[in-house]
């Protein structure tokens, strides 16, 4: 469909499975799940946000999330290292930090 065209626009090209290893689920949200992964090209571990497009009700919000966090760096923000589409999915790779979920801390 014509989102998915655009989005391609503003990802990355390629198939983030080739060099990503050893998923696990951490936690699930309104738009998708969250999982750890090890970046086997760059010898780290990351945060793989995964986001069902044909589930997503404003799909426009992922487009803009995705257009931000790719441009806005900033000490204090998470890191956005890359975003695919992987089938019916967008990938967007993040750096991992620990300490749970942000709605955990009190």
């Amino acid at each position: 469909d014509e989102f998915r065209r655009t989005l391609q626009y503003v990802v990355n090209p390629g198939d983030p499975r080739q060099f990503l290893e050893n998923f696990l689920k951490i936690g699930e949200g309104s738009t998708g799940i969250v999982c750890t992964a090890f970046d086997q090209s760059r010898d780290r571990q990351v945060a793989v946000k995964k986001m069902d497009l044909r589930k997503q009700q404003r799909r426009e919000l992922l487009f803009n999330e995705v257009v931000v966090m790719r441009d806005y760096h900033h000490p204090n923000i998470v890191e956005m290292y890359n975003s695919y589409l992987v089938n019916d999915e967008l990938w967007v790779l993040m750096e991992f930090m620990q300490g749970g979920a942000l709605t955990d801390v009190a």
